[in-house]
């Protein structure tokens, strides 16, 4: 690569760069956006579940990774598992 390319590539990834951080886009929304179903809209829940979300956000110390976890593990059961139990029999 010779030297003028190099500055003009430089040059544009430190200005996307400088332009990302100051983005009308970035101050509208929250860091990390909830993207989960809504509780009213779920098919199924689960307290196991639920718990199991809260014990790993509380544990896992990258904030990213914890709200990942939260909308990615239950959403099988949000949005595909169906309680069809009747009083006799339990089923999904």
């Amino acid at each position: 690569m010779n030297r003028k390319t190099f500055l003009q590539q430089s040059a544009l990834l430190g200005a996307g760069m400088l332009a990302s951080k100051f983005s009308l886009a970035n101050s509208f929304q929250s860091k990390f956006p909830e993207v989960r179903v809504p509780l009213e809209k779920r098919h199924f829940s689960s307290k196991a579940i639920e718990d199991a979300i809260s014990e790993f956000r509380k544990n896992v110390k990258h904030e990213e990774l914890g709200w990942l976890f939260n909308n990615c593990f239950p959403n099988t059961l949000d949005t595909t598992v169906y309680d069809e139990s009747t009083a006799s029999k339990k089923l999904t």
